[in-house]
């Protein structure tokens, strides 16, 4: 129900001291046993059916060109037959600014450790970037989602539940700066806030390890998208989008009605790009609330309930919808679906995704 603006989603204290992933170039790590912990995703070494074909294969013709599904513009077939890259991106404030994340298509921000976030830039092309980062280490609900989407996962280090993930799970491809090379510290900061690489290097590791550049063909779509801008018909009026996880935790997003972007904001000020000078806007703002319960075994590791169903929130073009999300298997990418039950559409562009917990808090104005 909305009540003033406003959605408050029940209360649960928030758990957990930080944790720390391996995050050392160059430092490998001896394989983690985790056979005394359990996390709420089963393991998964097949396609267990046939999954939609990729994006515009379904949609009318424009020319010989079709839609991708991670951004809605139309282009070659080869190009939307490409695998994209998910690259792990430092969130906390010794972090900013960050580097060459502009470029990413969609931006996914999920809570580990201690309250903190982490973000993971989507990108279908990291053509000249110089700078990605700073990278940090992964979690296995990151490295999981990457299995629908079918993306080179980029990383330093990880988390004992990801390492097994990676020995366990062949359908997810990564590249890890503990041990493989291409990455570079920045002396100018601080270790562990210090990591990046550049496109070139992704590049090159990908034909070292022999991973293949293009989707494999039960890749699933992830988002359906209109023609052009389309405003939402429904749907209260939203111009400022607060997420808050927790009282040292809300960043929030600004709609700019010249441009018809949100714009992102945190730490008090402006999410600035520091190789391009701009603030990270973003077309679309999808919220997905799910329950954020530890490991069991483990007093602060998260393991937040990304199968299965659940509530959101969709935002476009100054205005927010209620939405319902459902992702059946681990294989599967996460669809939204509106109050009638049907799969919604996005306005072609960027788009934020949150990994929201049931513990915050979600408003708009």
């Amino acid at each position: 129900m909305f009540v003033k603006g406003r959605k408050t989603v029940s209360l649960i204290a928030m758990a957990g001291m930080l944790a720390l992933g391996t995050a050392g170039c160059g430092k490998k790590k001896k394989a983690a046993d985790t056979s005394e912990y359990q996390v709420n995703l089963k393991p998964v070494t097949t396609m267990t059916k046939q999954l939609p074909e990729i994006a515009g294969s379904e949609l009318p013709d424009h020319n010989g060109l079709v839609q991708i599904d991670i951004n809605g513009k139309w282009v070659k077939p080869e190009e939307a037959n490409k695998r994209y890259i998910a690259v792990m991106i430092n969130n906390i404030d010794e972090a900013m600014p960050q580097s060459d994340i502009e470029q990413a298509d969609i931006i996914y921000e999920a809570v580990v450790e201690g309250g903190i976030t982490r973000l993971m830039a989507l990108y279908s092309d990291t053509t000249g970037l110089e700078k990605i980062g700073p990278i940090r280490s992964a979690r296995h609900y990151y490295d999981r989602a990457t299995i629908g989407m079918d993306a080179i996962y980029v990383h330093v280090g990880q988390s004992i539940f990801a390492e097994a993930d990676f020995e366990n799970f062949p359908l997810i491809e990564d590249i890890n700066g503990s041990y493989d090379g291409g990455f570079f510290r920045d002396e100018s900061r601080v270790a562990p806030h210090n990591c990046y690489i550049t496109a070139d290097a992704i590049e090159e590791q990908i034909k070292d390890k022999g991973y293949s550049r293009t989707k494999r063909s039960n890749a699933e779509r992830m988002f359906l998208y209109y023609d052009k801008d389309t405003e939402l018909k429904d749907g209260q009026k939203a111009e400022k989008v607060t997420c808050a996880f927790h009282s040292g935790r809300q960043p929030w997003f600004e709609y700019d009605a010249k441009e018809k972007v949100y714009k992102r904001f945190q730490y008090g000020t402006e999410q600035i790009d520091d190789q391009t000078g701009n603030q990270l806007a973003f077309k679309n703002l999808l919220i997905k609330i799910t329950p954020y319960p530890l490991v069991s075994g483990t007093e602060s590791m998260m393991d937040p309930i990304t199968e299965g169903s659940g509530e959101g929130y969709y935002a476009t073009d100054g205005k927010i919808i209620p939405v319902t999300w459902s992702r059946p298997t681990m294989e599967s990418v996460t669809h939204y679906y509106d109050k009638d039950g049907k799969e919604i559409y996005l306005n072609p562009g960027k788009t934020f995704i949150t990994i929201f917990p049931t513990t915050g808090e979600v408003s708009w104005e």
